[in-house]
Protein backbone atom coordinates (compact mmCIF):
# COMPACT_ATOMS: atom_id res chain seq x y z
CA UNK A 1 0.00 0.00 0.00
CA UNK A 2 2.74 2.46 0.98
CA UNK A 3 4.58 1.64 -2.26
CA UNK A 4 1.46 2.53 -4.26
CA UNK A 5 0.99 5.76 -2.31
CA UNK A 6 4.59 6.70 -3.13
CA UNK A 7 4.01 5.99 -6.82
CA UNK A 8 0.91 8.21 -6.86
CA UNK A 9 2.75 11.03 -5.08
CA UNK A 10 5.66 10.81 -7.56
CA UNK A 11 3.13 10.96 -10.39
CA UNK A 12 1.12 13.89 -9.04
CA UNK A 13 4.30 15.83 -8.28
CA UNK A 14 4.80 16.59 -11.98
CA UNK A 15 1.28 17.83 -12.73
CA UNK A 16 0.56 21.50 -13.26
CA UNK A 17 -1.72 23.33 -10.83
CA UNK A 18 -4.23 23.94 -13.62
CA UNK A 19 -4.40 20.18 -14.27
CA UNK A 20 -5.06 19.43 -10.62
CA UNK A 21 -7.82 22.03 -10.43
CA UNK A 22 -9.52 20.73 -13.57
CA UNK A 23 -9.02 17.09 -12.54
CA UNK A 24 -10.86 17.88 -9.32
CA UNK A 25 -13.58 19.71 -11.23
CA UNK A 26 -14.22 16.81 -13.61
CA UNK A 27 -13.96 14.10 -10.93
CA UNK A 28 -16.57 15.90 -8.86
CA UNK A 29 -18.92 15.60 -11.82
CA UNK A 30 -18.74 18.90 -13.64
CA UNK A 31 -22.05 19.44 -15.47
CA UNK A 32 -22.10 18.40 -19.11
CA UNK A 33 -24.77 20.94 -20.02
CA UNK A 34 -23.19 24.35 -20.33
CA UNK A 35 -24.84 27.73 -20.86
CA UNK A 36 -25.13 28.61 -24.52
CA UNK A 37 -22.90 31.63 -24.35
CA UNK A 38 -21.83 31.32 -27.98
CA UNK A 39 -24.09 33.23 -30.34
CA UNK A 40 -24.05 30.64 -33.13
CA UNK A 41 -26.21 32.01 -35.94
CA UNK A 42 -29.04 30.01 -37.41
CA UNK A 43 -27.29 29.30 -40.69
CA UNK A 44 -23.73 28.08 -40.92
CA UNK A 45 -21.39 29.96 -43.24
CA UNK A 46 -20.64 27.86 -46.29
CA UNK A 47 -16.95 26.95 -46.52
CA UNK A 48 -15.15 26.57 -49.81
CA UNK A 49 -13.71 23.15 -50.56
CA UNK A 50 -10.35 22.49 -48.95
CA UNK A 51 -7.83 19.67 -48.84
CA UNK A 52 -7.86 17.06 -46.11
CA UNK A 53 -6.52 13.57 -45.49
CA UNK A 54 -8.78 10.69 -46.45
CA UNK A 55 -9.20 7.78 -44.05
CA UNK A 56 -9.53 4.12 -45.06
CA UNK A 57 -13.08 2.83 -45.33
CA UNK A 58 -14.19 1.47 -41.96
CA UNK A 59 -17.88 1.24 -42.78
CA UNK A 60 -19.91 -1.27 -44.81
CA UNK A 61 -23.56 -0.73 -45.56
CA UNK A 62 -26.60 -3.01 -45.11
CA UNK A 63 -26.22 -4.05 -42.36
CA UNK A 64 -23.85 -1.66 -40.64
CA UNK A 65 -20.39 -3.01 -39.95
CA UNK A 66 -17.55 -0.88 -38.59
CA UNK A 67 -13.91 -1.88 -38.26
CA UNK A 68 -11.60 0.04 -35.95
CA UNK A 69 -8.36 -1.06 -34.27
CA UNK A 70 -8.47 -4.33 -36.26
CA UNK A 71 -11.78 -5.26 -34.64
CA UNK A 72 -15.11 -5.43 -36.48
CA UNK A 73 -18.57 -4.92 -35.01
CA UNK A 74 -21.82 -5.60 -36.83
CA UNK A 75 -24.98 -3.62 -36.06
CA UNK A 76 -27.78 -5.53 -37.84
CA UNK A 77 -30.53 -2.97 -37.30
CA UNK A 78 -29.41 0.24 -35.60
CA UNK A 79 -25.98 1.66 -34.82
CA UNK A 80 -25.32 1.71 -31.07
CA UNK A 81 -23.27 4.87 -30.60
CA UNK A 82 -22.57 3.88 -26.98
CA UNK A 83 -21.22 0.43 -27.89
CA UNK A 84 -18.31 -0.32 -25.54
CA UNK A 85 -17.76 -4.08 -25.60
CA UNK A 86 -14.50 -3.58 -27.54
CA UNK A 87 -13.25 -0.97 -25.10
CA UNK A 88 -13.46 2.79 -24.81
CA UNK A 89 -10.99 3.50 -27.60
CA UNK A 90 -13.12 1.52 -30.08
CA UNK A 91 -16.18 3.57 -29.07
CA UNK A 92 -14.13 6.75 -29.41
CA UNK A 93 -13.28 5.75 -32.99
CA UNK A 94 -16.93 5.19 -33.76
CA UNK A 95 -17.74 8.69 -32.50
CA UNK A 96 -14.79 10.35 -34.27
CA UNK A 97 -16.64 10.10 -37.63
CA UNK A 98 -13.31 9.69 -39.45
CA UNK A 99 -15.09 7.41 -41.91
CA UNK A 100 -17.65 10.00 -43.00
CA UNK A 101 -15.44 11.58 -45.71
CA UNK A 102 -14.58 8.30 -47.40
CA UNK A 103 -15.30 8.46 -51.13
CA UNK A 104 -16.91 5.01 -51.14
CA UNK A 105 -19.82 6.12 -48.95
CA UNK A 106 -22.80 7.34 -50.95
CA UNK A 107 -25.19 10.13 -49.96
CA UNK A 108 -27.90 7.77 -48.72
CA UNK A 109 -25.47 5.95 -46.41
CA UNK A 110 -24.14 9.22 -45.01
CA UNK A 111 -27.66 10.58 -44.47
CA UNK A 112 -28.66 7.37 -42.65
CA UNK A 113 -25.58 7.53 -40.39
CA UNK A 114 -26.21 11.19 -39.54
CA UNK A 115 -29.86 10.55 -38.76
CA UNK A 116 -28.96 7.61 -36.51
CA UNK A 117 -26.42 9.71 -34.64
CA UNK A 118 -28.80 12.67 -34.36
CA UNK A 119 -31.57 10.48 -32.95
CA UNK A 120 -29.28 9.14 -30.21
CA UNK A 121 -27.38 12.38 -29.57
CA UNK A 122 -28.95 13.13 -26.19
CA UNK A 123 -28.15 9.59 -25.02
CA UNK A 124 -24.44 9.75 -25.88
CA UNK A 125 -21.94 8.88 -23.16
CA UNK A 126 -18.26 8.65 -24.21
CA UNK A 127 -19.11 10.30 -27.53
CA UNK A 128 -19.77 13.62 -25.80
CA UNK A 129 -16.34 13.78 -24.19
CA UNK A 130 -14.15 16.61 -25.51
CA UNK A 131 -11.68 14.48 -27.49
CA UNK A 132 -14.13 12.55 -29.72
CA UNK A 133 -16.24 15.71 -29.93
CA UNK A 134 -13.23 17.59 -31.31
CA UNK A 135 -12.53 15.04 -34.03
CA UNK A 136 -16.20 14.78 -34.93
CA UNK A 137 -16.46 18.56 -35.39
CA UNK A 138 -13.58 18.56 -37.86
CA UNK A 139 -14.81 15.51 -39.75
CA UNK A 140 -18.35 16.84 -40.16
CA UNK A 141 -17.03 20.18 -41.42
CA UNK A 142 -15.09 18.29 -44.11
CA UNK A 143 -18.32 16.98 -45.64
CA UNK A 144 -20.80 19.71 -44.76
CA UNK A 145 -20.85 21.19 -48.28
CA UNK A 146 -21.88 17.91 -49.87
CA UNK A 147 -24.25 16.77 -47.14
CA UNK A 148 -25.54 19.91 -45.42
CA UNK A 149 -28.68 19.32 -43.38
CA UNK A 150 -30.45 20.65 -40.30
CA UNK A 151 -29.29 17.58 -38.38
CA UNK A 152 -25.58 18.15 -39.13
CA UNK A 153 -25.97 21.83 -38.24
CA UNK A 154 -27.65 20.98 -34.94
CA UNK A 155 -24.94 18.47 -34.03
CA UNK A 156 -22.18 20.93 -34.92
CA UNK A 157 -23.73 23.79 -32.93
CA UNK A 158 -24.14 21.60 -29.85
CA UNK A 159 -20.68 20.04 -30.18
CA UNK A 160 -18.89 23.35 -30.65
CA UNK A 161 -20.74 25.00 -27.78
CA UNK A 162 -20.06 22.09 -25.42
CA UNK A 163 -16.39 21.88 -26.42
CA UNK A 164 -15.97 25.63 -25.95
CA UNK A 165 -16.86 25.12 -22.26
CA UNK A 166 -15.10 21.79 -21.64
CA UNK A 167 -11.57 22.13 -22.95
CA UNK A 168 -9.26 19.41 -21.66
CA UNK A 169 -7.10 21.46 -19.31
CA UNK A 170 -7.07 18.48 -16.93
CA UNK A 171 -5.05 16.52 -19.52
CA UNK A 172 -3.33 19.16 -21.68
CA UNK A 173 -1.00 17.67 -24.33
CA UNK A 174 -2.34 16.45 -27.65
CA UNK A 175 -5.92 16.39 -26.28
CA UNK A 176 -5.98 20.15 -25.70
CA UNK A 177 -4.31 20.72 -29.06
CA UNK A 178 -7.04 18.72 -30.83
CA UNK A 179 -9.61 20.83 -28.93
CA UNK A 180 -7.91 23.93 -30.33
CA UNK A 181 -7.91 22.61 -33.91
CA UNK A 182 -11.62 21.79 -33.61
CA UNK A 183 -12.48 25.31 -32.39
CA UNK A 184 -10.41 26.72 -35.24
CA UNK A 185 -12.35 24.61 -37.75
CA UNK A 186 -15.57 25.74 -36.09
CA UNK A 187 -14.58 29.39 -36.39
CA UNK A 188 -14.62 29.03 -40.17
CA UNK A 189 -18.30 28.06 -40.23
CA UNK A 190 -19.19 30.64 -37.55
CA UNK A 191 -16.78 33.46 -38.52
CA UNK A 192 -18.95 36.16 -36.96
CA UNK A 193 -18.76 34.61 -33.49
CA UNK A 194 -15.88 36.69 -32.14
CA UNK A 195 -15.44 34.75 -28.89
CA UNK A 196 -15.04 31.51 -30.84
CA UNK A 197 -12.64 33.06 -33.34
CA UNK A 198 -10.45 34.71 -30.72
CA UNK A 199 -10.32 31.75 -28.36
CA UNK A 200 -9.49 29.30 -31.17
CA UNK A 201 -6.58 31.39 -32.44
CA UNK A 202 -5.26 32.14 -28.96
CA UNK A 203 -5.45 28.51 -27.81
CA UNK A 204 -4.06 27.04 -31.02
CA UNK A 205 -1.13 29.45 -31.06
CA UNK A 206 -0.32 28.83 -27.39
CA UNK A 207 -0.40 25.06 -27.77
CA UNK A 208 1.60 24.92 -31.00
CA UNK A 209 4.23 27.20 -29.48
CA UNK A 210 4.51 24.89 -26.48
CA UNK A 211 4.07 21.51 -28.10
CA UNK A 212 6.17 21.84 -31.28
CA UNK A 213 9.82 21.79 -30.25
CA UNK A 214 12.70 23.73 -31.74
CA UNK A 215 13.76 20.82 -33.97
CA UNK A 216 10.17 20.28 -35.14
CA UNK A 217 9.27 17.23 -33.08
CA UNK A 218 6.09 17.03 -31.05
CA UNK A 219 6.88 17.18 -27.34
CA UNK A 220 5.17 13.88 -26.46
CA UNK A 221 7.94 12.22 -28.51
CA UNK A 222 5.70 9.79 -30.39
CA UNK A 223 6.15 9.50 -34.17
CA UNK A 224 2.51 8.40 -34.49
CA UNK A 225 1.12 11.43 -32.66
CA UNK A 226 3.55 13.68 -34.50
CA UNK A 227 2.00 12.52 -37.77
CA UNK A 228 -1.56 12.87 -36.48
CA UNK A 229 -0.92 16.45 -35.38
CA UNK A 230 0.97 17.33 -38.56
CA UNK A 231 -1.99 16.07 -40.59
CA UNK A 232 -4.35 18.26 -38.58
CA UNK A 233 -2.05 21.24 -39.05
CA UNK A 234 -1.92 20.74 -42.83
CA UNK A 235 -5.74 20.48 -42.96
CA UNK A 236 -6.04 23.73 -40.99
CA UNK A 237 -3.72 25.52 -43.41
CA UNK A 238 -5.69 24.23 -46.39
CA UNK A 239 -9.01 25.24 -44.78
CA UNK A 240 -7.79 28.79 -44.09
CA UNK A 241 -6.21 29.28 -47.51
CA UNK A 242 -9.43 28.16 -49.20
CA UNK A 243 -11.48 30.41 -46.91
CA UNK A 244 -9.47 33.60 -46.30
CA UNK A 245 -10.76 35.84 -43.52
CA UNK A 246 -9.45 39.03 -42.01
CA UNK A 247 -8.57 37.09 -38.87
CA UNK A 248 -6.84 34.08 -40.43
CA UNK A 249 -4.68 35.59 -43.18
CA UNK A 250 -1.68 36.39 -40.95
CA UNK A 251 -2.25 33.34 -38.75
CA UNK A 252 -1.76 31.00 -41.72
CA UNK A 253 1.88 32.07 -41.92
CA UNK A 254 2.36 31.03 -38.29
CA UNK A 255 0.74 27.65 -39.02
CA UNK A 256 2.96 27.17 -42.07
CA UNK A 257 6.11 27.83 -40.10
CA UNK A 258 5.16 25.16 -37.57
CA UNK A 259 4.16 22.69 -40.29
CA UNK A 260 7.39 23.24 -42.22
CA UNK A 261 9.40 22.42 -39.12
CA UNK A 262 7.29 19.34 -38.36
CA UNK A 263 7.70 18.04 -41.92
CA UNK A 264 11.48 18.47 -41.66
CA UNK A 265 11.57 16.48 -38.40
CA UNK A 266 9.43 13.72 -39.91
CA UNK A 267 11.67 13.43 -42.97
CA UNK A 268 14.79 13.31 -40.78
CA UNK A 269 13.37 10.63 -38.48
CA UNK A 270 11.93 8.56 -41.33
CA UNK A 271 15.07 8.69 -43.52
CA UNK A 272 13.19 10.70 -46.14
CA UNK A 273 9.93 8.85 -45.75
CA UNK A 274 11.26 5.28 -45.79
CA UNK A 275 10.84 4.32 -42.11
CA UNK A 276 8.06 4.48 -39.54
CA UNK A 277 9.54 5.02 -36.07
CA UNK A 278 7.82 3.19 -33.20
CA UNK A 279 9.20 4.94 -30.11
CA UNK A 280 6.75 5.46 -27.22
CA UNK A 281 3.07 5.04 -28.18
CA UNK A 282 3.50 4.47 -31.90
CA UNK A 283 2.33 1.79 -34.30
CA UNK A 284 1.39 1.74 -37.96
CA UNK A 285 -2.22 2.06 -39.08
CA UNK A 286 -3.42 4.88 -36.80
CA UNK A 287 -1.92 8.10 -38.15
CA UNK A 288 -1.79 9.31 -41.76
CA UNK A 289 1.09 7.64 -43.58
CA UNK A 290 4.39 9.44 -44.09
CA UNK A 291 3.89 9.39 -47.87
CA UNK A 292 0.40 10.91 -47.55
CA UNK A 293 1.74 13.70 -45.37
CA UNK A 294 4.64 14.39 -47.73
CA UNK A 295 2.23 14.57 -50.69
CA UNK A 296 -0.12 16.91 -48.81
CA UNK A 297 2.69 19.19 -47.62
CA UNK A 298 4.06 19.39 -51.17
CA UNK A 299 0.64 20.56 -52.41
CA UNK A 300 0.74 23.33 -49.82
CA UNK A 301 4.27 24.34 -50.85
CA UNK A 302 5.84 23.16 -47.60
CA UNK A 303 8.88 21.41 -49.06
CA UNK A 304 11.96 21.51 -46.78
CA UNK A 305 15.17 22.35 -48.60
CA UNK A 306 17.22 20.28 -46.13
CA UNK A 307 16.75 17.89 -43.25
CA UNK A 308 16.63 19.36 -39.77
CA UNK A 309 19.27 18.76 -37.09
CA UNK A 310 17.68 16.74 -34.31
CA UNK A 311 18.02 18.32 -30.89
CA UNK A 312 15.42 18.87 -28.16
CA UNK A 313 13.07 16.09 -29.29
CA UNK A 314 15.62 13.70 -27.77
CA UNK A 315 16.26 11.48 -30.80
CA UNK A 316 19.39 11.00 -32.88
CA UNK A 317 20.02 9.24 -36.18
CA UNK A 318 23.39 7.60 -36.91
CA UNK A 319 24.22 6.25 -40.36
CA UNK A 320 26.89 3.87 -41.58
CA UNK A 321 26.80 2.67 -45.20
CA UNK A 322 23.35 1.03 -45.40
CA UNK A 323 22.91 0.75 -41.63
CA UNK A 324 20.76 3.28 -39.79
CA UNK A 325 20.43 3.58 -36.02
CA UNK A 326 17.81 5.75 -34.34
CA UNK A 327 18.53 6.32 -30.65
CA UNK A 328 16.40 7.67 -27.83
CA UNK A 329 18.55 9.98 -25.70
CA UNK A 330 15.74 12.19 -24.41
CA UNK A 331 13.96 12.33 -21.08
CA UNK A 332 10.19 11.97 -20.75
CA UNK A 333 8.37 15.07 -21.94
CA UNK A 334 6.25 16.89 -21.16
CA UNK A 335 6.73 16.16 -17.48
CA UNK A 336 3.06 16.96 -16.75
CA UNK A 337 1.66 14.65 -19.47
CA UNK A 338 3.73 11.45 -19.87
CA UNK A 339 0.75 9.24 -20.82
CA UNK A 340 2.23 8.12 -24.14
CA UNK A 341 5.75 7.58 -22.77
CA UNK A 342 7.50 4.27 -22.19
CA UNK A 343 10.34 3.09 -19.94
CA UNK A 344 12.69 3.11 -22.92
CA UNK A 345 15.58 5.39 -21.94
CA UNK A 346 18.60 4.83 -24.25
CA UNK A 347 16.71 2.38 -26.45
CA UNK A 348 17.38 2.23 -30.20
CA UNK A 349 16.23 0.70 -33.48
CA UNK A 350 18.31 -0.58 -36.40
CA UNK A 351 17.43 -0.62 -40.09
CA UNK A 352 19.49 -2.14 -42.90
CA UNK A 353 18.74 -0.89 -46.40
CA UNK A 354 15.48 0.57 -45.01
CA UNK A 355 14.40 -2.83 -43.65
CA UNK A 356 13.71 -3.18 -39.89
CA UNK A 357 16.17 -5.44 -38.07
CA UNK A 358 16.17 -4.50 -34.38
CA UNK A 359 12.79 -2.99 -33.64
CA UNK A 360 10.58 -1.43 -31.03
CA UNK A 361 7.78 -4.00 -30.51
CA UNK A 362 5.14 -1.24 -30.77
CA UNK A 363 1.77 -1.08 -29.04
CA UNK A 364 -1.37 -3.19 -29.40
CA UNK A 365 -3.68 -1.76 -26.72
CA UNK A 366 -4.46 1.23 -24.53
CA UNK A 367 -6.49 -0.87 -22.10
CA UNK A 368 -5.12 -0.99 -18.55
CA UNK A 369 -3.82 -4.56 -18.77
CA UNK A 370 -0.76 -6.78 -18.43
CA UNK A 371 -0.15 -6.36 -22.16
CA UNK A 372 -0.17 -2.57 -21.88
CA UNK A 373 2.22 -2.71 -18.91
CA UNK A 374 4.53 -5.06 -20.80
CA UNK A 375 4.60 -2.91 -23.93
CA UNK A 376 5.63 0.14 -21.88
CA UNK A 377 8.25 -1.72 -19.83
CA UNK A 378 12.03 -1.52 -20.14
CA UNK A 379 12.28 -5.23 -20.92
CA UNK A 380 10.20 -4.63 -24.08
CA UNK A 381 12.73 -2.17 -25.49
CA UNK A 382 16.27 -2.37 -26.83
CA UNK A 383 18.00 -1.11 -23.75
CA UNK A 384 19.25 -2.38 -20.38
CA UNK A 385 17.10 -3.23 -17.38
CA UNK A 386 18.78 -3.53 -13.98
CA UNK A 387 17.52 -6.20 -11.60
CA UNK A 388 14.60 -6.68 -14.07
CA UNK A 389 13.20 -3.24 -13.11
CA UNK A 390 11.92 -0.38 -15.25
CA UNK A 391 14.11 2.66 -15.88
CA UNK A 392 11.00 4.88 -15.68
CA UNK A 393 8.18 4.11 -13.25
CA UNK A 394 5.40 3.40 -15.73
CA UNK A 395 2.14 2.20 -14.22
CA UNK A 396 -1.59 1.97 -14.93
CA UNK A 397 -2.24 2.62 -18.63
CA UNK A 398 -0.95 6.19 -18.93
CA UNK A 399 0.87 7.04 -15.71
CA UNK A 400 4.54 7.59 -14.89
CA UNK A 401 5.93 8.13 -11.41
CA UNK A 402 9.71 8.29 -11.08
CA UNK A 403 11.41 9.45 -14.31
CA UNK A 404 14.91 9.03 -15.65
CA UNK A 405 16.89 12.16 -16.34
CA UNK A 406 19.23 11.75 -19.32
CA UNK A 407 22.59 13.47 -19.59
CA UNK A 408 23.96 13.70 -23.13
CA UNK A 409 27.74 13.23 -22.98
CA UNK A 410 28.80 13.08 -26.65
CA UNK A 411 26.74 13.99 -29.69
CA UNK A 412 28.41 13.77 -33.10
CA UNK A 413 27.60 12.24 -36.46
CA UNK A 414 29.37 8.94 -35.65
CA UNK A 415 29.63 8.88 -31.86
CA UNK A 416 26.79 9.20 -29.38
CA UNK A 417 26.95 8.73 -25.61
CA UNK A 418 24.44 9.36 -22.85
CA UNK A 419 23.72 8.39 -19.25
CA UNK A 420 20.51 8.24 -17.24
CA UNK A 421 19.67 8.04 -13.54
CA UNK A 422 16.44 6.07 -13.84
CA UNK A 423 17.87 3.46 -11.46
CA UNK A 424 18.88 5.90 -8.75
CA UNK A 425 16.49 4.08 -6.41
CA UNK A 426 18.87 1.10 -6.86
CA UNK A 427 21.85 3.43 -6.41
CA UNK A 428 22.83 2.69 -10.03
CA UNK A 429 23.18 4.53 -13.34
CA UNK A 430 23.26 3.27 -16.92
CA UNK A 431 25.57 4.77 -19.54
CA UNK A 432 25.51 3.78 -23.21
CA UNK A 433 27.54 4.76 -26.25
CA UNK A 434 27.07 4.08 -29.96
CA UNK A 435 30.01 4.22 -32.40
CA UNK A 436 29.62 3.75 -36.14
CA UNK A 437 32.33 3.17 -38.75
CA UNK A 438 33.83 0.55 -41.06
CA UNK A 439 30.39 -0.89 -41.81
CA UNK A 440 29.67 -1.79 -38.23
CA UNK A 441 28.14 -0.41 -35.07
CA UNK A 442 29.64 -0.77 -31.61
CA UNK A 443 27.35 -0.36 -28.60
CA UNK A 444 28.86 -0.17 -25.11
CA UNK A 445 26.82 -0.37 -21.91
CA UNK A 446 28.17 0.53 -18.46
CA UNK A 447 26.49 0.10 -15.09
CA UNK A 448 27.79 2.32 -12.31
CA UNK A 449 26.88 0.93 -8.88
CA UNK A 450 28.71 0.53 -5.54
CA UNK A 451 27.50 -3.07 -5.33
CA UNK A 452 27.07 -5.82 -7.85
CA UNK A 453 23.89 -5.51 -9.88
CA UNK A 454 22.75 -7.59 -12.84
CA UNK A 455 21.87 -5.83 -16.06
CA UNK A 456 19.95 -7.42 -18.90
CA UNK A 457 20.32 -6.21 -22.46
CA UNK A 458 17.30 -6.99 -24.64
CA UNK A 459 17.26 -6.80 -28.43
CA UNK A 460 13.99 -7.36 -30.28
CA UNK A 461 14.20 -8.70 -33.82
CA UNK A 462 11.63 -7.98 -36.52
CA UNK A 463 9.45 -11.04 -37.27
CA UNK A 464 11.02 -11.40 -40.71
CA UNK A 465 14.51 -11.67 -39.24
CA UNK A 466 15.72 -15.21 -38.61
CA UNK A 467 18.54 -16.39 -36.38
CA UNK A 468 20.54 -18.63 -38.72
CA UNK A 469 23.18 -19.82 -36.25
CA UNK A 470 24.76 -19.16 -32.86
CA UNK A 471 28.32 -19.79 -31.72
CA UNK A 472 30.01 -18.76 -28.50
CA UNK A 473 28.82 -15.20 -27.94
CA UNK A 474 27.70 -14.31 -31.44
CA UNK A 475 24.69 -14.82 -33.67
CA UNK A 476 24.29 -14.78 -37.42
CA UNK A 477 21.01 -13.46 -38.81
CA UNK A 478 19.64 -13.66 -42.32
CA UNK A 479 20.86 -11.02 -44.79
CA UNK A 480 24.34 -11.62 -43.40
CA UNK A 481 23.98 -9.61 -40.21
CA UNK A 482 26.05 -10.67 -37.25
CA UNK A 483 25.77 -9.65 -33.62
CA UNK A 484 28.52 -10.34 -31.11
CA UNK A 485 28.77 -9.78 -27.33
CA UNK A 486 31.75 -9.79 -25.01
CA UNK A 487 29.62 -11.20 -22.18
CA UNK A 488 30.51 -14.19 -20.01
CA UNK A 489 26.91 -15.33 -19.68
CA UNK A 490 24.89 -17.26 -22.22
CA UNK A 491 22.85 -15.61 -24.94
CA UNK A 492 19.17 -16.26 -24.35
CA UNK A 493 16.69 -16.39 -27.22
CA UNK A 494 12.99 -16.13 -26.39
CA UNK A 495 9.75 -15.31 -28.15
CA UNK A 496 7.94 -11.99 -27.78
CA UNK A 497 4.84 -10.50 -29.40
CA UNK A 498 5.45 -7.91 -32.09
CA UNK A 499 2.52 -5.58 -32.76
CA UNK A 500 1.19 -5.27 -36.30
CA UNK A 501 -1.35 -2.76 -35.04
CA UNK A 502 -3.90 -2.50 -32.27
CA UNK A 503 -5.17 -5.94 -31.21
CA UNK A 504 -2.89 -7.62 -33.75
CA UNK A 505 0.21 -9.52 -32.56
CA UNK A 506 2.63 -11.97 -34.12
CA UNK A 507 5.51 -13.90 -32.65
CA UNK A 508 9.13 -12.89 -33.09
CA UNK A 509 12.51 -13.47 -31.46
CA UNK A 510 14.14 -11.54 -28.65
CA UNK A 511 17.83 -11.73 -27.69
CA UNK A 512 18.74 -11.25 -24.02
CA UNK A 513 22.19 -11.09 -22.39
CA UNK A 514 22.89 -10.73 -18.67
CA UNK A 515 26.00 -8.90 -17.47
CA UNK A 516 27.46 -6.93 -14.62
CA UNK A 517 29.42 -3.70 -14.94
CA UNK A 518 29.90 -3.59 -18.74
CA UNK A 519 28.86 -5.14 -22.03
CA UNK A 520 30.02 -4.52 -25.59
CA UNK A 521 27.80 -5.36 -28.56
CA UNK A 522 29.04 -5.29 -32.14
CA UNK A 523 26.65 -5.36 -35.10
CA UNK A 524 27.93 -5.92 -38.62
CA UNK A 525 26.76 -7.25 -41.96
CA UNK A 526 30.19 -8.03 -43.42
CA UNK A 527 31.61 -11.56 -43.79
CA UNK A 528 34.93 -10.56 -42.24
CA UNK A 529 33.17 -9.67 -39.00
CA UNK A 530 35.38 -11.65 -36.62
CA UNK A 531 38.67 -10.53 -38.17
CA UNK A 532 38.34 -6.79 -37.75
CA UNK A 533 39.83 -4.72 -34.99
CA UNK A 534 37.22 -2.96 -32.88
CA UNK A 535 37.39 0.83 -32.77
CA UNK A 536 38.87 2.19 -29.60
Amino acid sequence: MFKKVGTVIRTLYHLRLKQLIYQLKYRLGAPQLFPKSLNLENNLTKVSSFGFLKTPLTFKSGPYQFRFLNQSVLFPDEINWNYNKKGKLWNYNLNYFDFISNENLNSDEIRTIIESFYNQYNLLEDGKEPYPTSLRIMNLIKVINQHQSDKIETVLKNDINRLFHSLEYHLLGNHLLENAFALYFGAHIFPEEEKLVQRSIKLLKEQLEEQILEDGGHYERSYMYHQIILGRLLESISLSEANPKVWNIDFVNFLKEKAHRMVSWMLTMSDNGKIFQRFNDSVEGISPTTSELIKFSNKLGLVPTKLIKLSDSGYRVLKETNLLITANVGSITPSYQPGHSHADSLSFTLHLEDKPIIVDPGISTYENSNQRNLERSTSYHNTVSIQEKNNNEVWSAFRVGRRAKINLIEDSSQNLEAEHNGYRYLNSTHRRSWKVGNSKILISDYLNSPKKVIGTLNLHLHPEIEIMSTSNNSLKLNNNIQISFNADSEIQINNYNYSDGFNKLRSSKKISVNFSKSLTTEISYENSFHNRQLPS
